[in-house]
């Protein structure tokens, strides 16, 4: 009796245990697609490197559990753009690492594709280097910042702007769902949006399932098992 009761309890758990869910963790990398208005040339171009875990059920409903971006670049803008300045140039040097509200849902699957729209509760941190450089053209300026208009400081501070919430748009995955690729997205808002940026990554990885919910449906698979050939062995 006693036998019986463990196999139906261990059927009943099986039976009751949620669809197994999958978590996939992807490495970014890309670049700054778009560069700002500058005298001169890039200096740097701009980097795209982190990490985002996507839970997949394949509801259609995918969750963002965590997104880390983190961009750097060096590049110069134009004094005209930053202050009305002319015959200056603004020297920038950025290191971002920016992070979403985590839970935020898309549409779609790792299969295909996941539109995630408008990611809020953007945060950051990091550090921003601006330097008002004159470039030794004749009659700039001297004693004079381009920086503060544009920035509100001269020299080092806190990292530069993002926008409140940014539109992540499409991500195509690979047919195996070992990697994918994405739209532009603006990243970048300085001056209250004269001059952005907008970054391109794409994510390389492998399928995580998670533990324990597939160790706790192969462990009453097992129960039930070893109940029912105990039963076997009993009534023989």
């Amino acid at each position: 009796m006693k036998l019986r009761m463990l196999i139906v309890g261990a059927m009943a758990f099986v039976l009751a245990a949620p669809v197994m869910a999958v978590e996939k963790a992807y490495q970014l990398s890309g670049d700054q697609s778009t560069f700002f208005p500058t005298d001169g040339t890039i200096l740097r171009p701009g980097t795209v490197f982190g990490t985002t875990v996507i839970d997949d059920d394949g509801g259609g409903t995918p969750t963002l559990v965590n997104l880390e971006v983190i961009n750097i670049y060096t590049d110069s803008v134009g004094g005209t753009t930053t202050s009305g300045i002319p015959g200056t140039t603004v020297l920038l040097d950025s290191t971002t690492t920016a992070n979403p509200t985590p839970g935020q849902t898309g549409t779609g699957t790792t299969s295909t594709t996941i539109a995630w729209g408008a990611l809020s509760g953007w945060t950051q941190t990091g550090t921003l280097y601006c330097e008002t450089l004159c470039g030794g053209t004749p009659g700039c300026p001297t004693g004079v910042s381009s920086c503060i208009p544009f920035v509100m400081f001269e020299g080092l501070g806190p990292p530069a702007p993002i926008a409140g919430t940014l539109d992540l748009g499409t991500q195509t995955f690979a047919p195996d769902m070992s990697s994918f690729t994405s739209n532009p997205t603006e990243f970048v808002n300085l001056a209250g949006g004269a001059v952005t940026g907008s970054l391109t990554w794409s994510g390389a990885s492998s399928a995580i399932p998670i533990l324990p919910l597939a160790a706790f449906g192969g462990l009453g698979a097992g129960m039930v098992f070893l109940g029912a050939r105990a039963l076997r062995r009993k009534n023989d």
